[in-house]
C-alpha cells in the first residue's frame, strides 16, 4: 500500500507544469474500477466509441480490446498496465483528419491513471507534434471518485505553425473534455447545468447538402404569399369597378394610399427575415471559403517545410 501511494504521487508529479483540462470532476462511482467498467472497459455501455460517435460526430471509429503490457498476463489483472489503440476520423475545419490514440491504463492501489498519446494526420495538419494527456482517477471515499486531467503538446520538429497548432489544439482539447465531463455526469444521472448539456451533433453530410437556394426561394414564396394578402388592388382596378367622377377619383386615391401605408407597416417583418436569411447565407459562404483558404495556406507551408525551405519569418537584431 505504501509503495502504491509513493508511485501514485510520483506519477502525478510527471504532469507538473502541464495544462489542466479537468479539475476534480466528482462522480458517484464506488471505485476507480466501477468507473472503468462503466466507461472504459471493452463492453462498457457508455464507451468512448459511443461518446465520439454520438456526441462529437466522429466517423469510422475503431477501438481495440485492452491487452496486458506484460506478455502472457491477463488483461483483467489490476496489478499490471493494459493498453489499446483507438482510431477515428475527426472533422477539422472543412476537412477530415485521421486520429490515432494510444491508451495505457494502470491501477495504483485504490486509484488509477489513464494515459493517452494522440497523433493527428490530415490536410493542414503537419506531422510535427502529438498530444499527451493523463487522467488521474482518485477514490475520495463515501462511494465517490474525482477525476483530474492534465495535457501537453509535444513538438517533434520545428514548424512555423507552432503557435497556431498550440492555440487550436489547446482549445479543442479543453472543449472535448468539457463535453466528456457533461456526458459522464449525464450517464451517472447527476445534475448538469442546461448550458453544459450536450446533444448529438447534426449530421455533417446533412449540413453540407443544405440547398440554400431552395431555402431562400421558400422565403421569397412565403413573402409573396403574405404580400398577396395585404397588397391592395391597383388604382386602375378600383376605378374600373366604379363610375368615374372627380369625387370617386379622390376617394379612391385616398383609400389606395391608406392601403399602401398598411402594407408597408406589415411587410417589414417578412422583409427583415428575408434580409437576415440572405445575410447568414452569404456570411456562411464567406467563412467556409476563408477556412478553405487558410487550410490551403497551411498545407503549402507544410509542403515547403518538408522540401527544406526556411519558411520562418526573418528576424532582425536591434543595434544600439
Amino acid at each position: 500500500a505504501d509503495n502504491d501511494a509513493m508511485q501514485w504521487e510520483k506519477i502525478k508529479q510527471q504532469t507538473k507544469g502541464w495544462e489542466s483540462a479537468l479539475v476534480n470532476l466528482e462522480l458517484s462511482c464506488k471505485s476507480a474500477k466501477h468507473f472503468f467498467d462503466l466507461f472504459l472497459s471493452n463492453d462498457a455501455i457508455n464507451s468512448l466509441k459511443v461518446f465520439q460517435g454520438n456526441c462529437i460526430g466522429d466517423k469510422n471509429i475503431t477501438v481495440e480490446v485492452w491487452k496486458s503490457d506484460i506478455e502472457h498476463e491477463d488483461a483483467t489483472n489490476t496489478e499490471t498496465s493494459i493498453s489499446r489503440l483507438v482510431q477515428f476520423e475527426h472533422k477539422s475545419g472543412v476537412s477530415m483528419a485521421k486520429v490515432t490514440r494510444q491508451q495505457t491504463y494502470q491501477y495504483y492501489g485504490d486509484h488509477a491513471c489513464l494515459k493517452n498519446v494522440t497523433k493527428i494526420k490530415g490536410k493542414g495538419v503537419p506531422d510535427a507534434f502529438f498530444v499527451e494527456d493523463m487522467w488521474f482517477i482518485e477514490l475520495t471515499g463515501d462511494d465517490g471518485i474525482a477525476i483530474s486531467v492534465s495535457f501537453r503538446l509535444n513538438f517533434t520538429k520545428s514548424t512555423m505553425l507552432k503557435s497556431i497548432i498550440e492555440s487550436r489544439t489547446t482549445a479543442e482539447t479543453k472543449q472535448w473534455y468539457q463535453k466528456y465531463s457533461s456526458f459522464v455526469r449525464q450517464k451517472m444521472h447527476q445534475n448538469v447545468p442546461i448550458e453544459e448539456e450536450i446533444s448529438p451533433p447534426p449530421d455533417a453530410t446533412a449540413r453540407m447538402n443544405v440547398d440554400w437556394f431552395a431555402l431562400v426561394l421558400d422565403w421569397f414564396r412565403s413573402l409573396a404569399s403574405s404580400c398577396q394578402q395585404i397588397v391592395p388592388p391597383t388604382l386602375g382596378q378600383k376605378l374600373q369597378q366604379q363610375t368615374l367622377t372627380p369625387r370617386v377619383l379622390l376617394s379612391s386615391i385616398h383609400h389606395y394610399v391608406s392601403d399602401l401605408k398598411e402594407m408597408f407597416r406589415n411587410a417589414p417583418i417578412s422583409l427583415l427575415f428575408l434580409i437576415f436569411a440572405l445575410f447568414v447565407y452569404r456570411l456562411k459562404t464567406r467563412v467556409t471559403a476563408l477556412e478553405t483558404l487558410v487550410e490551403d495556406l497551411e498545407q503549402r507551408l507544410i509542403e515547403l517545410e518538408k522540401l527544406g525551405f526556411d519558411v520562418h519569418p526573418p528576424t532582425t537584431e536591434l543595434t544600439s
